[in-house]
């Protein structure tokens, strides 16, 4: 089943094993244990896993040994041991374990590579350089390569959103995707499309993390249509055809639709994007408020139309200070300040921005954050504004 050079890594890893191992543990009981992996009741399986795990490089000197000799159910339970093990010998094996005959061992090796805190690219480096001739391995190679494309931008969507849970689009936000290439649209088009998205962080796949998972999926819609000019013309059909039929199977969701159109708008495809425009106009003929004012202005902000954006946000903080909502017209004015610093209008972009701090506008971590008021950062009040901010928030967290 393992070829002799196989066999040959293994001795080499155990040796290194031996020698780095400090600790004693009966061997009696490390049998003991190692045999319950077989046990035909899982928790006491998973029992032993979680045991042998605990034991560290015991365990890692024992597993070594046995690998070569044990079935594939074994042989899959000790690459979730040598998961929980992390040290670089550990690491080793789990790289010989990529090329076992197993897809269950191989798939396994796969999730531990995944959830290493390892650079990505050092990973992607040691992937590079397996030889393996069977076509199942260099399948699974390329598949744990595009999750961890994946995995990196989850975490750039995720960077996006401040520790108070603020998040917004600003001019060159997505740059760092850029720089990957046309690769990065398929997780793109993925996290934003798929409704039922499965984020390589499993820890984002539960319930309490649904908010999170709102804004990156807005996150990564919003970059499909900045990033337009990287995308060949087939991927470029391929994503307006998968952002129009967000325009059916999404109805009961508005921002999805109105980012989808955004998108599609940049990306060549104005229809939809007009009749939202039309279809807003119309609301707004029928019944004024301050929502149907901000969606128009921020669906024009979206697509850099700052001039009717700003028009839209004025009559949407001039209805809100008439029916006394002092938090809706505070990111109002916040985003009225973004605007003005997108087309350099510093005078109004801080007099603005005065007006959302004074109506409780108060996530300072975004406000750094956010490329909209770069062209601020220099200006003393706008350092002034963040100082004050900050100064609350310590004092804030000192009384709790």
């Amino acid at each position: 089943m393992f070829g002799k050079s196989f066999i040959s890594l293994l001795v080499f890893l155990a040796i290194g094993g031996l020698v780095a191992n400090e600790v004693s543990y009966p061997q009696q009981e490390v049998e003991k244990i190692f045999s319950e992996l077989v046990d035909e009741d899982a928790h006491v399986r998973d029992s032993a896993t979680e045991r042998m795990a605990l034991l560290g490089k015991v365990a890692f000197d024992h597993v070594v040994e046995k690998f070569p000799q044990v079935n594939y159910q074994v042989r899959r339970q000790i690459v979730t041991i040598l998961d929980k093990i992390h040290t670089p010998q550990a690491l080793d094996l789990l790289f010989l374990a990529l090329q076992d005959p197993d897809e269950g061992v191989r798939n396994r090796v796969a999730l531990a590579l995944l959830n290493l805190s390892e650079s990505p690219d050092k990973i992607i480096t040691r992937l590079d350089a397996v030889e393996n001739p069977r076509s199942e391995v260099r399948s699974t190679i390329q598949d744990i390569k595009n999750s961890f494309l994946y995995k990196f931008v989850e975490i750039e969507l995720a960077e996006e959103i401040s520790p108070q849970g603020g998040y917004g689009f600003y001019d060159g936000q997505f740059d760092s995707l850029k720089e990957v290439g046309e690769t990065i649209i398929a997780p793109l088009s993925d996290i934003f499309c798929n409704g039922n998205y499965s984020y390589i962080q499993k820890s984002l796949n539960e319930g309490h993390q649904l908010e999170k998972q709102f804004k990156m999926r807005m996150l990564a819609g919003q970059a499909l249509g900045e990033l337009s000019e990287i995308m060949s013309k087939g991927n470029k059909r391929m994503v307006i055809r998968r952002l129009r039929g967000l325009a059916y199977s999404s109805l009961g969701d508005e921002e999805i639709r109105r980012i989808a159109s955004c998108a599609r708008y940049k990306l060549g495809d104005k229809i939809e994007f007009e009749r939202q425009v039309k279809q807003h106009l119309k609301n707004i003929s029928l019944t004024q408020t301050p929502d149907s004012y901000r969606e128009l202005a921020m669906l024009y902000l979206r697509v850099n139309e700052s001039e009717k954006g700003i028009l839209y946000l004025k009559m949407s903080i001039s209805l809100c200070q008439q029916a006394g909502l002092e938090n809706e017209a505070g990111l109002d004015y916040y985003n009225l300040a973004c605007a003005y610093s997108y087309i350099n209008n510093i005078e109004e972009a801080i007099t603005a921005l005065l007006k959302a701090v004074d109506l409780k506008y108060e996530d300072v971590e975004w406000m750094k954050q956010d490329g909209d008021l770069r062209n601020l950062h220099d200006d003393p009040r706008f350092q002034e504004i963040i100082k004050k901010l900050e100064e609350k928030k310590e004092l804030l967290k000192r009384k709790k």
